[in-house]
């Protein structure tokens, strides 16, 4: 039996690159779908990106370091402002806020940091690997991508 789970992660608001990612997921018979985190913050359509993946079988969120950072930054009463790194996401957190569905700050303040499927007699780990606070130049990660796990 062939099952086809698609990997995602990394849009990073970028709604038209999810999109034609998820379409052609869809089009390879993907079963499900895992969001492996930073789905948000950088371009324009980080709410469009959830509504996106909502509206797929997306079986699994996590937090990415994005997300850990929104939160962060969502729970602090004072941002040093001394670090053009820390101004700019902080920019890119506002934008996003004024922007986010009711609910979407509840959702991003649950996600996990790791999980454990069971699919087909398999066993699937997914984790954060850079759960720090990000800057312009750590953890960077490739742009979204795509992976099918065939059985």
């Amino acid at each position: 039996m062939k099952y086809k789970i698609a990997v995602l992660s990394d849009s990073h608001g970028n709604a038209s690159a999810l999109k034609a990612v998820l379409d052609d997921a869809k089009e390879a018979g993907a079963d499900e779908f895992w969001s492996l985190g930073d789905i948000a913050f950088g371009g324009a359509g980080s709410e469009e990106c959830f509504q996106l993946l909502e509206s797929v079988n997306t079986t699994q969120y996590l937090m990415g370091n994005w997300e850990a950072s929104y939160n962060e930054v969502m729970d602090k009463s004072q941002i040093d402002l001394s670090g053009p790194g820390d101004v700019y996401f902080l920019m890119l957190a506002r934008y996003d806020y004024q922007r986010f569905s009711k609910g979407r700050n509840d959702q991003l303040r649950t996600l996990p940091m790791t999980a454990r499927k069971h699919i087909l007699d398999r066993f699937f780990r997914s984790r954060i690997t850079c759960p720090t606070k990000i800057s312009v130049t750590n953890c960077w990660q490739p742009p979204i991508r795509k992976i099918l796990i065939r059985s």
